[in-house]
């Protein structure tokens, strides 16, 4: 049995950045004058890259099956669980070798068969040998891996069926909604500093953070604030200057406005089945950067309980519901990078 390829000159596909209407820039270098320091300069970088050629997993990995399995075929790694509710595969990447204060970055290109019945996890785990999934429920977030995980999450058991971004560690989980949305709805109100929901849509508490919210109203202008924080009905956004508008781009919203809240279009926050997608986590020392298709849709600070706690990458499908329906994962590839540790 042959073993994947780990290290390739081969560019990652969407690994540089490109800027779309309302999304935000990287931090620091783009994604593709990274790889290209990393080929040029092997004493500052180091570097994973994987695009599961051959018909095996590399044995650096670690499999986490149940009732399920983790193959390689036409130059994917495919993990695929039964159709039992809660049955899984998935896989990490063997050691705790990535951080924080190194930069560490992981890219992920992936698409999943099924979306109605499967949750989905992508992103680096603070631990080695894996378990039945980093998260159990996504909506008041229940963990069972190790501290210091950071994650994109998609669970169909959950209230909204769209990617969330998670942070895990010693202090408290964080997590970013990256969409959601509200037509005009009678109740619905809005301050100079809040933006009350009339209860047609119970957000998530705590899950809006650092995201944009836009108001609509027909007649009226488009406006928008940062969320600072939020309750499952009311967003509080910056109070702004001392003039009426408060926070607000462009005037505080009327009453009955249709609303959302997002950093990146739907198109990006919510999975479409076999449609392919690239994932990327980036951590600059303990805040985690967060983008879909080189498009910044979320950023969790103190994501790590350290800037030295040592990650590794994590995959992982697993079946939600009774039904004929496994969840399955295609990974088309894996790239890591990160500082190299120069006393080494």
């Amino acid at each position: 049995m042959a073993n994947t390829t780990l290290l390739t000159r081969a560019v990652p596909r969407n690994a540089f950045f490109r800027r779309q209407a309302g999304s935000l820039p990287p931090q620091g270098n783009t994604l593709f004058d990274q790889l290209i320091a990393a080929e040029v300069n092997k004493d500052a970088y180091q570097q994973l890259f994987d695009d599961f050629q051959g018909d095996s997993l590399h044995d650096m990995y670690t499999l986490k099956e149940d009732a399920g399995a983790t193959t390689v075929a036409t130059s994917l790694a495919i993990l695929n669980s039964t159709a039992a509710d809660n049955k899984y595969a998935g896989f990490t990447g063997g050691d705790l070798s990535w951080k924080g204060n190194r930069n560490c970055m992981l890219q992920v290109r992936a698409a999943t068969t099924y979306i109605t019945k499967t949750k989905l996890e992508i992103g680096f785990a603070g631990l080695v040998a894996g378990n039945a999934g980093c998260v159990n429920a996504i909506d008041d977030p229940s963990w069972t891996a190790a501290e210091d995980t950071v994650i994109f999450c998609f669970d169909a058991d959950g209230t909204l069926d769209v990617w969330q971004a998670m942070a895990y560690n010693s202090v408290a989980p964080k997590k970013r909604v990256l969409y959601t949305s509200g037509t005009a709805t009678a109740g619905t109100s809005a301050t100079r500093d809040t933006f009350t929901e009339s209860g047609a849509t119970t957000w998530i508490a705590n899950a809006m953070g650092g995201q944009m919210l836009t108001c609509t109203k027909t007649g009226y202008p488009i406006t928008s604030a940062k969320v600072l924080s939020n309750t499952t009905t009311v967003c509080t956004v910056a109070a702004g200057d001392t003039t009426t508008r408060g926070g607000w781009s462009n005037g505080i919203p009327q009453d009955e406005s249709a609303f959302v809240i997002a950093n990146a279009p739907a198109a990006l926050a919510i999975p479409v089945a076999a449609q392919y997608n690239t994932y990327t986590i980036k951590i600059e020392q303990d805040v985690a950067l967060f983008y879909i298709n080189g498009i910044q849709v979320a950023v969790i600070p103190a994501a790590v309980s350290a800037v030295t706690a040592g990650l590794t990458p994590w995959l992982f499908a697993q079946a939600r519901g009774t039904g004929d329906q496994a969840a399955i994962l295609n990974v088309d590839y894996l790239w890591m990078i990160q500082s190299r540790d120069v006393t080494a």
